[in-house]
């Protein structure tokens, strides 16, 4: 009768016939013993790694000595390596590996093992063209079943080079800028075709940490951090703070505000509550002026005034014309919409309140109760300064595979005739 072949103690092999070599080396390293006996009963032919990301001396050290252990032996892998460190960091995104394995190709190998993938941002949305694709190595199998050579070899194919808008130099110094700062964020955007020169935000993080994979103490000191360093403050639904003023004014303009002046004292009263404009903490302040003064040092109590003499339908109105309130489509994930305020929103949204000039001066400096953020303000500022297309933002100019054009930017987009023209009557 057959006998039941009894499975070969795996774990007990490798700790008293390979350990002790690797001691003797001062290479044995801790491993996980469970993932080595998964890997034994379902990838015999894929070699299990016994230590990952080595450095320099333990290489040396395999290279210098002769292990004596047929089977054990360095494998040089392909890693992504961001060179410039946290430079443009929550534009790249990272890599790491995959959540699911891709079935479709999984079907074309006897044994397989997923590549990484794009995790975020840049590395997310273009890995269909980033990716490569898989080498084939034909192994032979002997009458009793054991692999003894390999039949032949098909080399992997090399994915596209993906060139950004990104100016090197721009993004460099405004992430300089903000680092002195501490928290912020700015987009540059060239307004003759709206491709992104520079998108920074601070603090930022080392997309080098994730790989291959990110220590679980790394991971734990990001996530506590209450700078918050994962997250784009250019994208993410957060006041905009001063950038909003030019909105407002624009939508000034449209009301015949050209030549209004105000007068700053130190802040504006409405209701009960003083709101103060920032140069009173300087203990003076900026008189009379009007709107290119008023943007020129960003007078706040300029600002309410003019807010509220537009009124917060015109200053919505010019939001929502120039994109604000809405997703750009940019190439980055984890964008968020925003949002513009206005009474029907307060009527939505806390229905026991009633919106006030208070709200409406609020607004007009970008610290009211919308959200909004850099990239679209920018994208904003952008499309208001064209009289012809409105254009969306774009970070991606294009890619090539080798040979041929694999993908390249959008194109320019229109928010309709009535749109352009509305924004065109105050870009001059």
């Amino acid at each position: 009768m057959p006998k039941d072949q009894k499975e070969p103690d795996i774990i007990k092999i490798v700790n008293d016939g390979i350990i002790p070599r690797l001691n003797d080396l001062d290479l044995a390293r801790d491993y996980n013993a469970g993932k080595l006996q998964r890997h034994y009963r379902n990838d015999t032919e894929v070699p299990f790694s016994y230590i990952k990301d080595i450095d320099f001396p333990t290489m040396a050290k395999f290279s210098e000595h002769d292990v004596g252990l047929p089977g054990v032996d360095i494998a040089i892998k392909p890693v992504r390596s961001y060179v410039y460190g946290a430079l443009a960091a929550h534009l790249l995104g990272y890599v790491g590996a995959p959540d699911d394995i891709n079935r479709e190709d999984a079907k074309k190998f006897t044994f397989y093992q997923g590549d990484v993938e794009g995790k975020s941002n840049i590395e997310k949305s273009m890995d269909e063209y980033l990716r490569g694709k898989p080498g084939v190595r034909y192994l032979r199998r002997n009458a009793k079943g054991t692999i003894d050579g390999v039949l032949r070899e098909d080399p992997p194919k090399q994915g596209a080079n993906v060139f950004l808008t990104l100016d090197a130099r721009i993004q460099a110094i405004a992430e300089e800028a903000l680092r002195a700062v501490g928290r912020g964020a700015a987009v540059v955007v060239d307004p003759n075709n709206g491709n992104v020169l520079a998108m920074a935000s601070a603090p930022s993080f080392d997309p080098n940490t994730f790989i291959p994979s990110i220590k679980a103490k790394d991971w734990k000191a990001l996530q506590k951090d209450e700078a918050d360093p994962l997250v784009n403050r250019a994208i993410s639904a957060l006041p905009p703070g001063s950038t909003f003023k030019l909105i407002t004014a624009l939508a000034g303009l449209r009301k015949n505000l050209a030549n209004a002046r105000y007068s700053c004292g130190g802040g504006v009263s409405y209701g009960d509550h003083f709101f103060q404009c920032w140069v009173a903490e300087k203990h003076y302040t900026h008189g009379t002026l009007g709107l290119m003064d008023a943007i020129k040092v960003s007078c706040d109590s300029f600002f309410y005034q003019y807010g509220n003499a537009a009124g917060i339908q015109s200053i919505d109105t010019v939001g929502k014309m120039l994109g604000l309130g809405e997703e750009s489509g940019i190439h980055l994930s984890g964008e968020q919409a925003g949002n513009l305020p206005g009474p029907e929103w307060m009527q939505i949204h806390h229905p026991q309140e009633r919106w006030s000039q208070a709200q409406t001066a609020n607004v007009s400096i970008g610290t009211g109760l919308h959200a909004g953020f850099a990239a679209p303000v920018g994208d904003g500022i952008c499309r208001g300064g064209q009289r012809r297309n409105l254009l969306l933002p774009a970070l991606c100019r294009q890619s090539f595979k080798p040979g041929r054009l694999a993908c390249s930017r959008r194109k320019r987009k229109s928010r309709g005739a009535a749109d352009a023209a509305g924004a065109s009557r105050f870009a001059h």
